[in-house]
């Protein structure tokens, strides 16, 4: 079913993944324990990554990523693709850091950038590429769903990872801000 997801829109992955979670806690199946499992889980960040999955709604429901691409466009002054294109960079690696879902961090950020974007003379396409980057990556701090998880082992601590992160995060920014832009111009794209 989740295969046939990919070409059936009715079958949504997630319901599939849930309903056949739900199967191995049938009693006689006896995959999951329940005990077993809700004991070694951890509800925190189930509940952390739900809470800001209703808070990202609520952010893109109510137009203010509209808002905050108007109070941006106001303050950013871009000569320069460039500065977008970095300022973007920074922003989906700081909003990131904060919402634990790479796909809370797009809907957030993708329309004001794409304004943004618009209004300074900078390819969309790079600036949209560049927060799918750093949608999908987070160095500085364990809030998205992985690091998450494993944090709750104590293999590691937030200073650990602080320490570990912020160098790479930085050269990533300013890798990404210089090479997504200029792939983008050789594929053609926009």
């Amino acid at each position: 079913f989740w295969i046939l997801s990919s070409w059936i829109p009715f079958l949504n992955a997630t319901v599939i993944a849930i309903i056949g979670m739900a199967c191995m806690f049938i009693p006689g199946i006896d995959i999951l324990d329940w005990r077993k499992f809700s004991e070694s889980m951890n509800w925190n960040s189930v509940l952390f990554v739900g809470g800001t999955a209703a808070l990202i709604f609520c952010l893109t429901s109510t137009g203010a990523t509209e808002w905050l691409a108007s109070s941006l466009a106001l303050r950013i002054n871009a000569r320069n693709p460039f500065f977008v294109y970095f300022i973007a960079a920074v922003s989906g690696c700081l909003v990131h850091t904060l919402v634990p879902s790479g796909s809370g961090v797009f809907p957030i950020l993708a329309v004001p950038f794409l304004s943004i974007s618009l209004a300074f003379a900078a390819n969309p396409v790079s600036t949209l590429l560049l927060i799918c980057y750093w949608a999908g990556l987070v160095l500085l701090l364990p809030f998205d769903p992985v690091p998450l998880l494993t944090y709750s082992y104590r293999y590691y601590s937030i200073k650990d990872m602080l320490k570990a992160g912020t160098v790479p995060t930085a050269v990533l920014i300013v890798l990404s801000a210089l090479l997504i832009p200029m792939l983008v111009e050789i594929a053609g794209l926009f």
